[in-house]
C-alpha cells in the first residue's frame, strides 16, 4: 500500500495528536499525587485561586483532549472524499486543541506547585 502525501499528513498529524493526549494523561497521573486533598483546578491573576477541586477533577483535562481528537478524527474520516480541505482541517483543529491543554495543564502544574 502506498501512501500518498496528504494521506500521510493526515495520519502523522492525527498520531501526534495521540501522543500528546497520552503524555496529558501520564502528567495528570504522576504529576498530581493523590495524597494532596484538594488543587486549584481555575487561578486568576486578579483573585487567585477561584476554584478548587479534587485529582480527579484534573482528569477533565485530557478527557477533554481525548474526546476532541476522537471525535474530530471521526469526522475528519467522513469527510475526507466528499471534502477533503474539511477533513484537514478537523484534524490540525484536534492537534491545536491538544496544544492549548497542553498548555493549561503546566499552568495547572505550576499553579499547585506553590501550594
Amino acid at each position: 500500500m502506498k501512501l500518498r502525501p496528504r494521506k500521510t499528513f493526515i495520519i502523522v498529524l492525527t498520531v501526534c495528536a495521540a501522543v500528546v493526549n497520552a503524555a496529558l494523561w501520564v502528567v495528570v497521573w504522576f504529576g498530581f499525587p493523590p495524597l494532596a486533598t484538594t488543587y486549584v483546578i481555575r487561578y486568576s491573576v486578579l483573585s487567585g485561586a477561584d476554584i478548587i477541586g479534587t485529582r480527579a477533577d484534573i482528569f477533565i483535562v485530557p478527557f477533554v483532549g481525548l474526546v476532541a481528537l476522537v471525535m474530530n478524527a471521526a469526522i475528519a474520516f467522513l469527510m475526507k472524499k466528499r471534502e477533503p480541505l474539511i477533513s484537514y482541517a478537523f484534524i490540525f483543529s484536534s492537534a491545536l486543541i491538544q496544544f492549548f491543554l497542553t498548555v493549561a495543564l503546566v499552568g495547572l502544574l505550576i499553579v499547585n506547585s506553590r501550594i
